[in-house]
């Protein structure tokens, strides 16, 4: 039973993911016709990414594997513009 939990957490996050990869990509389009010359990105927050702010990691030191697999750990999405 504890094995087709885990399963199912995994491909309800790679579902979650590849619906925003698509949501993000909608918003680079729309982002940079309505912003002439501007560029805009979403990033999806994870539980992980907000812990390492609060450490103050360096982004080149290795990080572990996440092995947390449940909604959970998607905590926002961050929104990045260039104009």
């Amino acid at each position: 039973m504890q094995e087709l939990i885990a399963f199912l957490d995994i491909r309800q996050d790679e579902s979650i993911e590849r619906s925003f990869k698509g949501v993000a990509k909608h918003f680079r389009d729309v982002f940079s016709e309505l912003v002439q010359g501007g560029h805009g990105f979403l990033v999806l927050m994870k539980k992980n990414d907000i812990d390492d702010v609060e450490n103050d990691q360096d982004d080149d030191e290795p990080r572990t594997a996440d092995t947390e697999g449940r909604v959970e750990k998607y905590v926002g999405v961050k929104v990045k513009a260039c104009y």
